[in-house]
This record gives C-alpha cells, sequence and structure tokens, in this order.
C-alpha cells in the first residue's frame, strides 16, 4: 500500500478518519494510505476569513482600478468634456462640469461596501456548511497517488 504524507489537525476520537477543524496547538503530519478516505466535517469561521478578507479587498482593489483607469480614459479621451459640453447646450445651463473627485469617493465607498458585504456572506457561508455537514456527514475525500 503506498503512504502519502499530508498535513492535517489531529482528530481526537476513535480514529475513524473524520478530520475536524476545531483550533488545535499546532498542525501534525499524517500519514495516509491510499485509497483511505477522510470527511470533511466542519471548517473554523477564523480560517475562512483569513482567507476571504485579503481576497475580497484584492478584488474590491482591483475593480476600483479599473474604475480609476477607465475614467482617466474617458476625461483623458475628451468624453467627460464633450457630455459636459452637451449638457450645458441641451439644458441651457452655462459652465456645467462633471466633479470627478466625488463620483470617484462614491465609487470607492460603494466597492468597500460590497467588499464587506463579500466577507460577511463569505463567512456566513461557511458557518451554513458546518450546519449542513452536521446534518450530512460533510464532504467525504478520497486520497489515491497518481
Amino acid at each position: 500500500m503506498t503512504q502519502t504524507d499530508i498535513t492535517r489537525r489531529r482528530s481526537r476520537g476513535n480514529g475513524n478518519g473524520q478530520l475536524h477543524t476545531r483550533p488545535s496547538a499546532r498542525l501534525e503530519p499524517l500519514v495516509v494510505a491510499e485509497n483511505e478516505r477522510f470527511q470533511i466535517t466542519g471548517i473554523t469561521v477564523a480560517s475562512v476569513a483569513r482567507i476571504a478578507v485579503p481576497f475580497w479587498s484584492f478584488v474590491g482593489a482591483t475593480a476600483l482600478g479599473v474604475v480609476l483607469v477607465f475614467w482617466g480614459l474617458l476625461r483623458g479621451s475628451g468624453a467627460v468634456a464633450r457630455f459636459e459640453h452637451f449638457v450645458d447646450s441641451s439644458t441651457g445651463l452655462r459652465h456645467f462640469h462633471v466633479m470627478s473627485v466625488p463620483i470617484v469617493l462614491v465609487v470607492a465607498l460603494f466597492v468597500a461596501l460590497m467588499v464587506v458585504i463579500a466577507i460577511a456572506l463569505t463567512i456566513v457561508a461557511a458557518m451554513v456548511y458546518n450546519l449542513l455537514a452536521t446534518l450530512t456527514g460533510g464532504i467525504e475525500v478520497k486520497f489515491q497517488r497518481r
């Protein structure tokens, strides 16, 4: 039988191969026999948050960067100036100007709000998984050497 080294948290109990993600002092190497099966019966909220916060922050920063580049391209191409002229000529207003700073601030606040909501929903999804795993037994994982 081929042996594969993996790292997981040691489960307390009867050695039935269930992976428990309860906090422990350290991760220990585990030798897993080929075709051995384990069940993931829970995910700690802290471990999900450690991944969700930087991930969604990166997504938000990227989205904000794309908006800023797009706004710069619009301004640089003269599209914003043409729009301002169009509003001046069609409404009779004089010296209409699009206020760039407030628009960018509103977009930045919206992106920040979406990042917070995405992090919260990711954590809630982990909690729902934990509830469903308690009821159904979780996800079964089979290790096989190829």
